[in-house]
């Protein structure tokens, strides 16, 4: 066997780390080639555990991106702020609340949606709020 793991890789394969072009007429390509003849396993490039991490990150950015679009952290703070303070009137409390219920929305969606098998790309996300600003 000329190597230790070969993965597959777009439009090649990774040879023990080095990336190798579908070339017949690259010398590592045939090497690899000889090695699968000969019963090397050919491996994904990531392991399913690699994948899904990849799934779920993107799932909290998304999610985050999302929140960030229409309340930026000034604002989110704005608002946290602005509950504390006595002289918050009862309709500014309400639109502070549906702000606060649709972030908690989003999270708890990007939450569950981890734990599932769906893509950030999948997913309906609340609309947010018609409250944009603090």
């Amino acid at each position: 066997m000329n190597y230790q793991e070969i993965k597959i890789s777009g439009e090649g394969f990774l040879c023990d780390g080095m990336y190798v072009p579908k070339d017949s007429g690259n010398r590592h390509y045939l090497m690899a080639l000889e090695d699968i003849l000969q019963g090397s396993v050919v491996a994904p490039e990531q392991t399913s555990e690699e994948i899904e991490a990849v799934r779920q990150i993107d799932i909290s950015e998304t999610c985050r991106a999302l929140i960030y679009a229409q309340y930026s952290q000034e604002d989110q703070r704005n608002f946290l702020a602005e509950r504390t303070r006595s002289t918050t009137t009862a309709e500014r409390q309400a639109e502070i609340d549906q702000v606060d219920s649709w972030i908690m929305a989003m999270v708890d969606l990007s939450r569950s949606s981890r734990a599932g098998s769906v893509q950030a790309h999948e997913i309906i996300w609340p609309d947010p709020p018609s409250v944009i600003a603090p």
